[in-house]
């Protein structure tokens, strides 16, 4: 059975984009538009990471990293925050904090299929 990936990004370009690379990696992505949305299929699933959008509609990735990192022991340091903007300030003390990791948009295709490939074995 694939491992499963959160992709949590409002874009719906950059979410089929995210999933494609997902899918070069032998995992499944299951997508949300919302953290609503990725709550529910982080109740009903057993994800492996996650993919989160800085910028969501109704929070920030980076609060919902902290949810997951608080309800989801099992991925602790498996979160990869993805924004247009530089991770500077409250971001960057919770990316050295927590160990999640962070790529900035626009991201080289290979390089984010290389960082959920060597994550995703590293679950095995």
């Amino acid at each position: 059975m694939a491992k499963k990936v959160l992709v949590v990004e409002d874009d719906e370009t950059i979410a089929m984009l995210i999933k494609d690379v997902v899918a070069m990696t032998g995992a499944e992505a299951l997508v949300a538009g919302t953290a609503r949305e990725a709550e529910a299929l982080l109740e009903e699933n057993s994800m492996a990471l996650a993919i989160v959008d800085l910028s969501l509609p109704d929070s920030t990735g980076l609060e919902l990293c902290q949810e997951i990192d608080q309800k989801y022991p099992a991925l602790t340091q498996r979160c990869i925050l993805t924004s247009g903007y530089n991770a500077v300030g409250e971001l960057a003390s919770y990316l050295e904090a927590s160990g999640n990791r962070f790529i900035q948009k626009p991201f080289p295709i290979m390089q984010l299929r290389d960082i959920v490939a060597g994550m995703l074995a590293s679950d095995s």
